[in-house]
Parts: C-alpha cells; structure tokens; sequence
C-alpha cells in the first residue's frame, strides 16, 4: 500500500534524486541561485560535449501564495553567440490550473492548488535519470530517458472529499495514514459480501475518497537527444507534469497547464528576427514519401512535403472561434485541437487530402493521403518562437532588395529562441528517447503519443505566446497513477559541438536542391542563410521569365485542413 513517500517517488524529481531525503524543502519565496557554467572564454576554446551537459543553466521563481504555478523560467544560453554570458526567459509563466476529479456517479471535486491545500514543497538541482542498463534504474519507473537534471521544484497536495467540497488533508494526517494512504494500483471498487449465521458479526470501515496532486517543474541540463537523427542540436528539455492519485476509482481526471512564453523575443538586433513570439502547429508523416537520404546524412529530405502531413503557422487566428465538429472528441471546448486523441486505437486514413510539390516526393495516389497512427490527434506538435523576415539583397535583375517572407515559420532545426512540445513524433523514427506510450509503458511505441493510453490531449492559444495544454484521462482506477505531459518540451539552446559540418551539410543540401531543379532564388544572396534555409523548407516553384528573372512561388505541401482535422 502506497504512502508519501512512495508517490513521491514516482515523480520524475525524486527518481532524479533518490526520494525527498535528497532535496531541500522549501517554506517561502524561491528563486534558485544563478548558475555558473563553464564557459568557452573560461576553457580558452570551443566547449565539448560532456561540459555542455555537465554545465547548470536554468534558474525559475516559485511563490507559496501560489504554489502551482512557476514563474520567471529562465537560462544561460550559449547560442546565438551569448556564451552563457545572459540569461533568456523560456517562460515568463507554466501555470498548473483546474485540476478536477470526476466520480463514477458524475459529480466533480475541483483540487485547489493553493496554499489551503498544500503538503509540501522542494527543490533539488543535483541528479540523475540512469540509463536502463544501469544497475540503480528502477525498471518500474516511468521516466526512461536518460537526463541530468537542473534546477527544479516539487510541490504536493493533498484532500479529504468528507463533505461537498474537498478539505485539506494536512502532511501530518498523511504521515499517520502511512501505507493506508492511497491503495495500491488496480484495487477493484470496494464491495461488502457478508453471510449472516447466529452469534456472527462484523466490522465495516467506511472511509472518505482522498486525493494526492503533485505538481512539478524538472529542468534538465542541455543534451542532443530531443529529436531523432544525429546530434546536430543541444536541447535543455523542460518538464512541467502533474501526477494525480484517488483512493476511489474515477470516470476522469482533468489538469489544464497554461504555459506562457514573453511576448517579446529574443532577436539580439538581427534583422532576420522578429520580435514577438507566434505559434505554429505541425503534424508529422508517417510514411517515406522518398527513397533518399539528404546530403549523406541519414535524415530525411528536410522539406516540408517529405517531413509533414500538414501544418497551421496561425492557429491563434484559425481556431480561436473554431466550433467543435461532430467528428471532434465530445469533450472538446470552443478553441482547442486535439494533440492526442484516445478515441481512435487503431490507424485510419484520410484520403487524398494532401498534394506534395517537391521534385523527389513521390507524385503517386498513396502519397496524397493522410495516413494516422492509433491516438494520434489533429496536430503533433507546437512550437513558440518568432518568425524570420526574408530578405533578398539582388533577385539578378538589378532591382535590388526585397522582402520576399516577413512572417517565415522555422520549422525543421529550429534553434532561434524556439520552444518545443512535441506530443507525438512520426512513426518513422524508432528511438526509445521519442516514442510514445504503449501498452501501458512510455517510450515503448514509435508514432504513439507521449500520453498514456487513456489520455486525450486538448490545445487552444489564449494569445500568440502563450498554449493552454487540457489533458482528459478517462476510467481511472482507485490507486492508479494519472501524469500529465509526460513528454515534456524543450527550448533549443545552440548547434551541439562538433555539428558544424552536419548542420552546413544541411543548408548546402537545400541549396544544391533548388540549383538542380530551379527552384526561386537558387542564386541570390540572401541577408540570413537560415531565412533562406526555412524559406526553401516550405517553398518551391519555378523559373518563368528570364529576362527579368521571374519566378512561380508555391508551397511544396498543400492540403486541405478541414479535412486533415477529421
């Protein structure tokens, strides 16, 4: 039978750190101290790789007048030529809200995350998630990533449902409830059968359901395993998870995060960048629209139509006023798309609902459609980071600058302030580190959502900057574990050491494509090689004057959005 300490331990935090003995309890305001990494100027030469995952570099702000929300998220970047020298704000906000348990008799019990109700909180900023292999990895544990950790905090509640609303459940009444605190997982609904015979009797204890809420913020230090493929980009993955134990069995547990990014970003003055954060909506393929390898880098062809199904670079506009269809979860509120979607556990295909334009996409009727795999929702993934402005210098006609894209999208090695939230990974990568749930446990299951089987995943976007991630977990029983956002995101900090040849590989890839079949602007000078590069991600088309040079611009993947969404 489960105690504190036992559900504590199945926080991501704890397992890092080896229980609560190994953190520092925290009582009032908290901000952790800045970091202090190595950096090139210290070394006197370019940073390796094992100093760059050793380095700390995240502080965050916590206020027990609001214990569930952190706020003030930032770290020491060494990107864009900053060499850990300031600090850049990856969240202003990550507000856990409206957690609230649904009984099997309908009723709903909303879990205040306020000071009213809180158990306790820490902090830790020194640990460790093992490798499997490793002898001190818990082989039960649900967090298999291999991660160090930075500074991050801890923070449970606990309730007593013993009238209309739930009361506190103090952390002393949890120490003398011990291992009679929460049952273990799978306990059947309780139920009395009693045969009556002369002189018989017994005693039935009848118990009032309790609640244990834990909320989390984990940073990890900066490694290069958040996409598949080769190590071209350094990520410090951030993990905000709400962790939800009930004595009773539930019809569903439902956890709103809001996580806001500043509205301002970070551009240093770079013309190429704008100043405000914009979110972008994409869904990955699941099938090899091409036989190629890229520039002899085992990736695919980084251009949209060979990477995605579809996307939506405005969805504050798209859906703020969207009205849920009846193919839409019934769950699902005015404004949100689904990332994950319970439903559906088996693969389906949507017909002829996409076009691809590059000249080694496959053409053929099969590659028109949308193939999704079990649970997979009407978008994968989100990103948050300002759009590039495209500028021209000469379009070879003596007309002199323009601006081609004032509102570009960096998709596909993004790593200009960008944070990502990626839901579900394509189907064509087979790494444990971004496979989804699958018969119970995380990482097993390529092209399956981060979430376990019984969660629908819910997004909407109060504003340009800021998701609003609503997860639903349906028929949860008495003792069972419910985590929100297992996947977790990451804000991409800088090229990983010694990538420089791949990532040019890359850029050079694109260039000789659109010289071989050409595509617009093969030949200019462009103000940023990256706007040129995520331009021609998404971008194709052809010659059609040469005098002057002109050119028909079209997106390499059209589809039909509605339709992509049922």
């Amino acid at each position: 039978m489960p105690s504190l300490d036992d559900l504590l331990m199945q926080s991501m935090l704890f397992t890092a750190t080896h229980g609560r003995a190994h953190a520092d309890p925290v009582h009032e305001k908290f901000r952790s101290s800045r970091p202090v990494p190595q950096t090139a100027a210290d070394l006197g030469e370019d940073l390796d790789e094992e100093t760059v995952r050793n380095n700390a570099i995240w502080q965050m702000s916590w206020d027990p007048a609001a214990p569930g929300t952190f706020t003030d998220i930032t770290l020491l970047s060494r990107g864009m030529g900053m060499d850990y020298r300031m600090p850049v704000t990856a969240y202003d906000r990550l507000e856990f809200r409206e957690v609230r348990a649904i009984r099997t008799n309908g009723a709903s019990v909303d879990l205040f995350l306020d000071a009213a109700h809180m158990i306790g909180a820490w902090e830790g900023r020194v640990g460790q998630i093992r490798p499997l292999s490793d002898v001190f990895h818990n082989p039960r544990s649900i967090w298999k990533v291999p991660t160090r950790i930075d500074s991050s905090m801890l923070v449970a509640f606990g309730y007593r449902l013993d009238g209309p609303q739930a009361r506190a459940l103090s952390m002393v009444e949890c120490e003398v409830l011990g291992q009679d605190l929460m049952p273990p997982p799978g306990t059947p609904r309780p139920r009395v059968t009693f045969t009556a015979r002369e002189g018989a009797s017994a005693v039935v204890r009848v118990d009032y359901p309790r609640y244990i809420v834990v909320v989390e913020l984990v940073l990890c230090r900066e490694n290069p395993d958040f996409v598949p493929g080769p190590d071209m980009i350094g990520f410090a993955r951030i993990h905000p998870h709400a962790l939800v134990w009930s004595t009773e069995g539930l019809e569903r547990v439902e956890t709103t995060i809001v996580m806001a990014r500043p509205r301002k970003a970070m551009n240093h003055g770079d013309p190429a960048m704008h100043t405000r954060h914009k979110a972008l909506l994409v869904t990955d393929t699941n099938v090899s629209h091409t036989e190629e390898t890229f520039a002899g880098i085992d990736v695919p062809v980084p251009v949209a139509d060979a990477l995605y199904d579809y996307y939506e670079d405005s969805p504050v506009s798209a859906f703020a006023e969207r009205v849920p269809t009846d193919d839409d979860h019934p769950l699902q509120r005015l404004g949100e798309v689904t990332l994950a979607d319970a439903r559906f556990t088996s693969k389906r295909r949507i017909r002829g609902a996409v076009k691809r334009r590059t000249a080694i996409v496959s053409k053929a009727d099969e590659h028109r459609d949308v193939v999704k795999w079990p649970r997979q929702g009407q978008f994968d993934n989100v990103h948050l980071a300002p759009r590039m402005r495209l500028v021209l210098d000469s379009l070879g006609d003596g007309r002199g600058s323009i601006v081609v894209d004032d509102s570009l999208p960096m998709v596909f090695v993004c790593l200009h302030d960008c944070c990502h939230m990626h839901v579900r990974w394509s189907a064509l990568f087979d790494d444990p580190a971004i496979a989804g749930w699958e018969n119970g446990q995380p990482n097993a299951g390529p092209g399956r959502p981060g979430v376990p089987e019984n969660q629908t995943v819910f997004a909407s976007f109060p504003n340009q900057h800021t998701l609003r991630y609503r997860a639903v977990a349906e028929t949860v029983g008495a003792g069972d574990l419910t985590v929100v956002c297992h996947h977790g995101l990451a804000y991409a900090v800088h090229e990983w050491p010694d990538s420089a040849a791949i990532i040019f590989g890359l850029q050079n890839g694109l260039d000789t494509l659109a010289a071989a079949y050409a595509e617009p602007y093969m030949g200019a000078s462009e103000s940023d090689p990256w706007a040129l590069f995520y331009f021609r991600v998404r971008t194709t088309g052809h010659l059609t004057s040469q005098v002057p040079l002109e050119w028909a611009v079209y997106p390499r993947l059209e589809f039909d959005l509605a339709r992509c969404m049922e």
